[in-house]
């Protein structure tokens, strides 16, 4: 009869009978197991400990990584072009999962990528969490309005007691750097022409990236912001939600590549 088994041998020609003949119980002894790491004495464990050279710590703002007994400010040693010869990149042993599904070239740019948020209302704080999980390079808030009532239902960040004394970015800020020590995130206040300007923006060596726009501006301001950024290739994105009716509008400039084939 046939036993389903035909991946193995000719389904036609095995009983049930067979079948249990064949069959070779699995003893302890006959299970393979993956190799274990031979134990080492508590001098051998002390020895290997201390013989590491990279410590992190990044709890908040003021921790620090040492690397090669090197002690650097938060924020300071993230990103491709902070990493020498003599160091490890851990930020590139930890998201070499996600290479899997966006690609190694992708991971590189975001990697770098430098981002401004105009408001961190519901939209925008959405958008900072998502970007700064995603691993990009670093995130600029920018919000100056100081936090209401009102923004406890769409900013998850913002407590009662920042409430007419934080503005909305400080509010989020420490709670946002929290979600990734190898993102730089920061806060920008008053005009941002010199940031949209800017070559070194956070001290990475690299000029912004992408603009998000998450809040209403006098259309005057929001041409204004777009032609500078479309005339040094940083990508606009506008994303406003206004009750039941939305805004989207975007621009990745004149020379914008798409490489998915699909």
């Amino acid at each position: 009869q046939n036993t389903g088994v035909g991946l193995f041998m000719n389904p036609a020609a095995v009983t049930v009978t067979e079948i249990k003949k064949r069959s070779i119980p699995l003893s302890p002894d006959t299970v393979s197991k993956p190799n274990k790491r031979p134990r080492t004495n508590t001098n051998e464990a002390t020895n290997h400990t201390n013989s590491m050279d990279t410590t992190t710590t990044t709890d908040n703002a003021d921790s620090t990584l040492t690397t090669t007994g090197n002690s650097t400010p938060w924020g300071e040693w993230m990103g491709s072009w902070k990493i020498n010869p003599t160091q490890i990149d851990q930020e590139a042993e930890r998201i070499d999962r996600q290479k899997a599904a966006f690609g190694g070239e992708t991971i590189s740019r975001l990697k770098d990528l430098n981002i401004l948020i105009l408001g961190v209302r519901g939209v925008g704080i959405e958008t900072a969490k998502n970007l700064i999980l995603t691993n990009v390079g670093s995130v600029t808030l920018v919000d100056d309005e100081v936090c209401t009532i009102a923004d406890l239902g769409t900013n998850f960040y913002i407590k009662e007691g920042h409430v007419g004394v934080k503005t909305r970015a400080e509010a989020c800020l420490e709670e946002l750097r929290t979600l990734n020590p190898y993102c730089r995130v920061d806060i920008h206040s008053g005009p941002i022409q010199d940031l949209l300007t800017s070559a070194n923006v956070l001290n990475t060596q690299r000029p912004l990236g992408v603009v998000v726009i998450s809040q209403l501006l006098p259309k005057v301001e929001l041409c204004s912001i777009n032609e500078t950024c479309r005339s040094r290739g940083i990508a606009t994105c506008l994303a406003v939600t206004n009750g039941v009716t939305s805004s989207l509008f975007s621009d990745f400039g004149i020379q914008h590549e798409i490489t998915d084939a699909t």
